[in-house]
């Protein structure tokens, strides 16, 4: 028997759907518009699968894959997302040396870069600050984020039968998390790039996990009628995502992962808050001509 859907559930399968057919039109070459929707024709909206972002096909393919089997590997999918910009990860490129030595670097090349290129170092994506230290923000991140990281950190557990299992998303998102410059949400982007290397491809909770933000639990309110800033605890979000998962099987034939699902319902509640007019997502984006 087919599921009657409610119209908070009808408007997700409608956001997970629409975005998809936008990016696979933009992709194989379709003329704008690519959708009839002003509100995705107006405004940038993340792909449906995270690993199909710009950034996220540019670590992939000139990090991951050629690096695969770097020990350093896990700390450059931190420095990839701190900084977040293939631009700069160009110019200091992958640091498949010792940190410590390689940190003078590109201290200089990216601050010649900034002060004497005029060149963006940072994305506009992710808020980068230095947590109301007054320093320069590339010293900053050089030198109180990324160096203890270098000197306490560690990979994530690589088994020699991967069969067996490795380590699980959530432990190392909790190991992560210590680190200044690392909270909840800069700890998930990482961990999901991870998801696509060997140290925790085979993660048992690969499927199951993915660490709620504040985007994500509004969306999650919102989707279940609840008042928006209502406090939402990670194992009921993880529960709600399940079922989320769930009927985007069952509505597109399509199981996502909890990270993507996650994911959705931060850009869900960007798209209905344009839709109630309660404000507008910091990116427009020109998708009618």
């Amino acid at each position: 028997m087919t599921q009657e859907l409610n119209e908070m559930q009808k408007l997700f399968v409608y956001w997970i759907k629409e975005r998809d057919t936008i990016r696979h039109k933009k992709e194989v070459g379709y003329p704008k518009p690519w959708s009839d929707d002003p509100i995705f024709q107006t405004y940038r909206f993340c792909n449906v699968e995270r690993e199909k972002d710009t950034v996220s096909i540019w670590i992939k393919e000139n990090w991951i894959d050629p690096y695969r089997d770097h020990p350093n590997l896990w700390f450059a999918m931190i420095v990839a997302r701190l900084f977040n910009w293939p631009p700069t990860l160009e110019i200091i490129g992958f640091p498949d040396e010792d940190f410590l030595e390689s940190k003078p670097i590109w201290r200089t090349l990216l601050k010649s870069h900034r002060d004497v290129g005029g060149e963006k170092i940072f994305t506009g994506a992710y808020l980068v600050s230095t947590n109301g230290v007054k320093m320069d923000k590339i010293d900053y991140i050089l030198d109180r984020v990324l160096t203890p990281i270098w000197e306490r950190g560690r990979a994530p557990y690589v088994y020699n039968n991967r069969n067996a299992g490795q380590e699980a998303l959530e432990e190392y998102w909790t190991f992560l998390r210590q680190f200044d410059g690392l909270g909840s949400f800069m700890a998930g982007q990482v961990v999901a790039d991870l998801k696509f290397t060997p140290l925790l491809e085979n993660a048992p909770d690969w499927m199951t996990w993915a660490p709620l933000g504040p985007g994500s639990i509004r969306g999650l309110n919102r989707y279940h009628g609840r008042p928006i800033d209502k406090a939402l605890r990670q194992e009921q979000g993880l529960k709600e995502i399940g079922e989320a998962q769930q009927l985007i099987k069952e509505q597109l034939d399509w199981l996502l992962p909890a990270h993507n699902v996650q994911n959705g319902f931060c850009e869900l509640d960007k798209y209905i808050r344009v839709k109630n007019g309660e404000g507008r997502p910091r990116s427009t984006y020109p998708g009618a001509k």
